[in-house]
């Protein structure tokens, strides 16, 4: 398709000048085939880097007159498909390298790897492709539907996914019942519909896909049966089993001593530091110094010096006490379980 012609290396990039060889081009609207050249232009474009320099390409193209009198196009340019679409600044096989990319990552962390590797492109490029890029609709026998935020809150969209494919079909703006229950009607065939437990969404299967069943998708049967697992237990007043004694007759444990035997605590005793800092304190100051002097002296505020001064024995700070809670009493026997 092209006859090689001249190259040009520059600092960041390789140039390549290109002509394409068609003797003849078929009209985009009519289909007729023509030989009379109008004029010629030229396209710069991107394409996949070689050796981590980027080439850009420069196409010779020409425009076409149309010998259809019957057409209502007199001039078309050259059409290159498969290659470059119509007023694009990239080839096609560099803009399915970027989406792949932007896919496996985000837009900047794309535009970053693909500046190392040749690519010359940047976030708002990478998101530009990706708007721009179409999915073809299939049909599916199998359909997952569920909602998705687009703006916590605000905005929300629904999100409809292949799960015979494992591939997104499309998207719908809101979360109603009529977008959803439209696209079913222009798609049908849809043979089981996997959805939420939102009655707006029941509600568009009945009336866009009668004939399909509507069942819960994993996550949210298992959160079904969570939520009825603790309205079984909040229902329940569960009892503790008492320990037999040799006799087999049942003794109960006395709630005041589990309380008791929970609450037990080492009785405090004063830190290493502390203890220190008490007896130099008190030695200090029985040899005649002030609080200031002793103060500026060992570090410390006037206010610990005269603390220290007035206790009778070195400081102590007890355990923290947890928060008491209705578990407490029951601590021991979970412990020994």
């Amino acid at each position: 398709m092209w006859r090689p012609g001249l190259i040009e290396l520059f600092q960041d990039r390789i140039i390549l000048h290109l002509a394409p060889l068609r003797e003849s081009v078929h009209c985009p609207s009519c289909g007729f085939s023509t030989t009379r050249i109008h004029s010629r232009y030229r396209r710069k474009s991107w394409d996949l880097p070689w050796s981590c320099w980027p080439v850009q390409l420069v196409v010779h193209a020409r425009k076409f007159f149309c010998d259809n009198v019957q057409c209502l196009r007199r001039i078309f340019t050259e059409p290159f498909p498969g290659v470059l679409a119509p007023y694009a600044r990239q080839t096609q096989r560099l803009s399915s390298g970027l989406l792949e990319l932007v896919h496996a990552s985000n837009a900047e962390s794309a535009a970053r790897v693909g500046g190392l590797l040749g690519y010359v492109t940047s976030p708002d490029t990478l998101i530009r492709l990706q708007r721009q890029e179409q999915f073809p609709v299939l049909a599916t026998q199998i359909l997952g539907v569920d909602e998705f935020a687009r703006r916590r809150g605000c905005t929300y969209g629904t999100i409809l996914i292949d799960l015979e494919a494992h591939q997104p079909v499309d998207v719908l703006e809101g979360k109603q019942a009529e977008p959803l229950a439209q696209w079913l009607g222009d798609h049908p065939g849809v043979g089981v519909l996997a959805r939420d437990r939102s009655g707006a969404y029941a509600m568009a299967g009945r009336i866009g896909a009668p004939a399909a069943l509507q069942v819960a998708d994993r996550f949210h049967l298992v959160h079904n049966v969570g939520d009825a697992l603790k309205e079984l237990l909040r229902s329940r007043r569960w009892e503790i089993p008492v320990p037999q004694t040799d006799a087999n007759v049942a003794q109960p444990v006395p709630q005041a001593v589990l309380i008791e035997a929970t609450l037990q605590v080492a009785e405090p005793r004063p830190t290493p530091r502390k203890l220190a800092l008490w007896e130099e304190v008190q030695k200090r100051k029985g040899s005649g110094q002030s609080n200031r002097a002793i103060a500026r002296e060992l570090g410390v505020h006037r206010k610990t010096i005269r603390k220290y001064l007035t206790a009778a024995q070195p400081p102590t700070c007890g355990p923290r006490l947890g928060r008491r809670t209705k578990l407490a009493p029951y601590l021991p026997y979970l412990r020994q379980r």
